[in-house]
């Protein structure tokens, strides 16, 4: 009876942790792509500069809280790039990587369904595609991109830090800036998945580069961090504030 009340609430858990996957995606890839036909809506011509700072910004804000709202649940990776790394890191297990892609995926699906619900395909559903660089530059774009979000996150997390969804999700933000010229600066298979499923076209016959070159990168940016930070971090001792210093009775 014990074992069976274990496997049950070990069930719910698992179950939990699937099910924050999903809503994290669903709330970070909407955002998104409801700020970039926001954006689009808004100046009633191209994509300027305005549109990518409001796109930044609702990436930034948005990721900050879905890591501060799933991450004791979930991890809140949202993205299959991150989940991949965070396995070969060796820090999930490998049952868990399959349900949470397909989490991740539905999630970012149900957005593309709720923004199409909503907003209508005048202005696009914020799908990504290569910009004005080629196939190229998008891929290398998001390999380069998504290397540096994974080493970014591995790093600000090894020691356990507060503030390390503020820092992933600043990343983030900046990504927009520089890699939407790009490649829409998607970083996610998951968020480029979503309305590429709903919009067809270029969005889904150029989906490979969203997958190929995030989940390279995110390997890439892991092997970057274990050469680079893993073993001076195990080796350096932990900062400590400063304060008073104990008097010694003599």
């Amino acid at each position: 009876m014990l074992a069976f009340k274990y496997r049950k609430q070990l069930g719910i858990m698992t179950g939990k942790k699937y099910m924050a996957e999903l809503a994290g995606t669903f709330i970070l890839t909407f955002v998104i792509t409801a700020a970039v036909v926001s954006s689009k809506a808004i100046s009633g011509g191209p994509f300027g500069i305005g549109g990518m700072i409001a796109v930044g910004l609702a990436a930034a804000i948005a990721l900050i809280a879905v890591v501060y709202s799933i991450g004791h649940i979930s991890g809140a990776h949202v993205n299959p790039a991150v989940t991949i790394a965070m396995w070969a890191s060796g820090k999930m297990k490998a049952r868990d990587v399959l349900p949470y892609i397909v989490a991740q995926l539905v999630g970012a699906t149900i957005a593309g369904l709720f923004l199409w619900a909503v907003a209508g395909p005048a202005y696009g559903l914020g799908e990504t595609t290569a910009g004005m660089f080629g196939t190229r530059g998008a891929l290398g774009m998001e390999f380069l991109a998504t290397a540096m979000l994974v080493f970014v996150i591995l790093a600000v997390t090894a020691k356990g830090s507060e503030h390390a969804g503020l820092v992933i999700g600043l990343y983030l933000g900046a990504a927009q800036l520089f890699a939407i010229p790009f490649s829409g600066a998607s970083l996610n298979p998951a968020r480029s998945f979503g309305p590429a499923v709903l919009a067809g076209g270029q969005a889904w016959s150029q989906l490979w580069i969203y997958f190929a070159g995030p989940i390279i990168g995110a390997i890439i940016g892991l092997l970057a961090y274990r050469v680079f930070l893993a073993d001076s971090r195990r080796a350096a001792p932990a900062l400590k504030p400063a304060g008073k210093k104990k008097q010694v009775v003599r």
